[in-house]
């Protein structure tokens, strides 16, 4: 072991030590926990920086070291907004372990390791959600997502791929997969549905390779997965309530994310890997602003302007900012991985090419017509408190990250993503 990797492994070894006593010698709240962990996290992905070469039976590489990121702005995020209602101390123990469980996914190489994780990143899902209407409509789709992901890694070559697919496209909740994920959204605590789905951690499955779906069969999969997106945009801007339509939206923004790493050509794969992780912290950014108005005013009806803009400037300005973002608007780091990605294969096929600007259409539609029914209007009797400190330091992080990515995306290119395709990085020049 090298002077940096002693210095690395004694530094995040002390910190935990330290941490653990901390946590132990003081009565500290469920909250308090969640943001540890996501320290933790936090600690974690800098030691994996810094260590360079890691052991064989572990993959991390320019794919999961991002994702352990991920995973620890997840988490801070999420129990910072967290309301304190909707935390316990068994809701916060599984959700750490959630998050756990997703690390594991992206960072274990060997398929009996990745089968564990996947039942076990399923499992939590489901014991996340509180008991009710949520957990028994999520129960079938988790059990055939667990089930298709583990025969998948079992079986490999081209039919384990194809229930890998499968596996994804049931825990992402691609239409007509979409009943969990929307029920989520509108039936648990918004925060919940938010640890379940935002990071979209179920993508490690089908992150390090296009799973081989090029020619004729892949086309026609990527014309069907953008279909489902534009279908769920639409049915995102129908619904009369803001938890089902920011649960229509999510399920939408996620496929297409899914589409993008289907693509077999590089550079669109290469796209498809940004929108995943860039994509993932724009939408547990919405779905925590989302909590956070629910938390205020209960389930919000879209089938009136509810003129909320008055009283919450700062939820109404990080609510357009994550949902725009999320549908890869200019200025934000979404763009670029969306013009990697219509620069792939998909340039090559023109109906999955109208398809696919068409559902990023809907969703940017979607997007508007959410902000200006939400935030728009007479202002109505109640009087509502903006973003709490914790809330908005939370949010607003959250917010200038994903400008900043959008400011200097050759940077994500060339230093953070840009390794996995070392041919694709020299040709994805961007502005």
């Amino acid at each position: 072991m090298t002077t940096l990797e002693s210095n690395v492994v004694f530094t995040v070894v002390g910190g935990l030590i330290l941490l653990a006593g901390w946590l132990a010698t003081n009565r500290r709240s469920p909250r308090q926990m969640g943001l540890a962990a996501g320290v933790i996290f936090a600690m974690l992905a800098a030691a994996v920086l810094e260590l360079g070469p890691t052991p064989t039976w572990l993959a991390l590489d320019a794919v999961a070291v991002p994702r352990l990121a991920i995973v620890a702005l997840t988490t801070l995020a999420l129990f910072a907004v967290m309301p304190a209602r909707e935390t316990s101390w068994a809701r916060t123990i599984r959700i750490v372990l959630l998050m756990a469980s997703d690390v594991a996914l992206v960072t274990v190489a060997a398929p009996t390791a990745s089968a564990i994780a996947w039942a076990a990143s399923c499992s939590l899902s489901l014991a996340v959600l509180p008991e009710g209407a949520s957990r028994r409509i999520a129960v079938p789709y988790l059990a055939l997502a667990a089930g298709t992901g583990i025969a998948g890694l079992t079986l490999g070559g081209q039919a384990g791929s194809y229930l890998l697919l499968l596996a994804v496209a049931v825990r992402l909740g691609v239409f007509p997969f979409h009943s969990w994920i929307v029920a989520a959204y509108h039936l648990a605590p918004t925060t919940v549905a938010v640890a379940v789905a935002g990071p979209m951690s179920a993508v490690a499955l089908v992150a390090r390779a296009p799973l081989g779906m090029d020619g004729a069969a892949g086309t026609s999969l990527s014309i069907l997965l953008a279909g489902a997106a534009m279908v769920a945009a639409g049915l995102a801007v129908v619904q009369s309530r803001l938890s089902r339509s920011v649960g229509f939206l999510t399920v939408s923004v996620q496929t297409i994310v899914l589409v993008g790493l289907l693509d077999a050509d590089d550079i669109g794969h290469l796209g498809g890997l940004m929108m995943w992780n860039l994509t993932g912290l724009s939408l547990v950014g919405l779905g925590l602003v989302t909590a956070s108005l629910r938390s205020r005013v209960g389930r919000l009806r879209l089938d009136h302007y509810a003129g909320l803009l008055s009283q919450t400037p700062v939820f109404a300005t990080v609510f357009l900012l994550f949902g725009l973002a999320a549908v890869g608007a200019p200025g934000t780091a979404d763009f670029a991985s969306e013009d990697l990605v219509l620069h792939g294969a998909i340039a090559h096929h023109p109906a999955l090419l109208l398809l696919f600007i068409a559902a990023v259409s809907a969703q940017g539609y979607a997007v508007l017509h959410l902000f200006f029914r939400v935030f728009y209007g007479p202002p109505g009797g109640l009087i509502l408190a903006d973003a709490l400190p914790r809330e908005k330091w939370a949010l607003i992080a959250l917010g200038a990250l994903l400008i900043a990515s959008g400011l200097a995306p050759q940077l994500a290119v060339d230093s953070w993503i840009g390794t996995t395709h070392p041919e694709a990085s020299q040709h994805a020049s961007l502005p």
